[in-house]
């Protein structure tokens, strides 16, 4: 009995300092919680006599909680889903930032994949009790391919963007040709420009090697998103995530509005 109250002490002050250590705050109502808590620290005491009764009651408040957010992740349609998600992506940006050594795009683009991930394959996940670190592990694999990824895609430099490559002034695609005419020189001269004055422009707004690449391969060359993610050596998932990011910057842009607007009154 005295073991018992005893734990239940525990309990009491140590469940609070692990959550809000965490920033976990989904806990609807600290008394059943507390029930759960004590009640798993119990059978892990029963399991290892080795075990502190502070370090069963840690445990135990993380493998409770871990259940907790694995059940609020799959409530769909539901504000307690949306408040799981939010903390979730709040948990995993500052796992991918740690992992990324601080670099804030590389953590964002990864926390947006993995929760994506997380989303797709909550089926997946064999024990709630762990489902934080198995979330974890996902934000980890992300950042390392992004990681990767970033020695591998160049940054656009000034020089790449006043004068474009020989191929993009034959493009017809992006000048908006119908006939299979040699264009002529007034209309090289003037699609090079525009191409250059765009490509600037979203240079500017976007800032990001990455994102610019997947802009300009699916808008401007028209390529698939197949094709771009074996460009990039990623998967076509993320290439819709860089998508759906780069569009939301592009609309804050002022920058690039200025220029459609130019090209619009010539």
């Amino acid at each position: 009995m005295e073991d018992d109250r005893h734990l239940l002490r525990e309990c009491r002050r140590i469940v609070p300092q692990v959550l809000g250590r965490r920033r976990w705050d989904l806990v609807p109502d600290l008394g059943p919680f507390l029930e759960d808590v004590l009640a798993e620290a119990r059978r892990r005491l029963t399991v290892n006599r080795d075990l502190s009764p502070r370090k069963a009651v840690e445990q135990a408040t993380v493998n409770r909680y871990n259940h907790l957010w694995y059940a609020a992740c799959r409530a769909e349609g539901t504000v307690r889903q949306h408040r799981a998600f939010i903390s979730l992506y709040r948990y995993l940006y500052a796992v991918a930032l740690r992992c990324s050594g601080n670099n804030a795009e590389i953590a964002d683009e990864s926390t947006q994949a993995a929760v994506l991930s997380v989303w797709e394959n909550l089926d997946r996940v064999r024990d709630p009790g762990c489902f934080s670190r198995w979330a974890a592990m996902i934000v980890i694999n992300e950042t390392k391919k992004w990681l990767r990824r970033a020695t591998m895609i160049p940054e656009v430099s000034e020089s790449d963007v006043v004068h474009p490559a020989a191929e993009d002034v034959h493009d017809d695609s992006i000048l908006g040709r119908t006939d299979a005419a040699e264009p002529s020189p007034e209309e090289v001269s003037v699609g090079r420009s525009l191409r250059a004055t765009m490509r600037k422009a979203l240079t500017r707004c976007l800032r990001s090697a990455q994102r610019l690449a997947v802009v300009w391969g699916l808008f401007f060359e028209e390529k698939s998103v197949k094709e771009l993610a074996d460009e990039l050596r990623t998967t076509p998932d993320n290439i819709y995530v860089l998508r759906h990011r780069a569009l939301e910057q592009l609309r804050k842009c002022e920058a690039l509005l200025r220029v459609l607007e130019e090209i619009y009154q010539h």
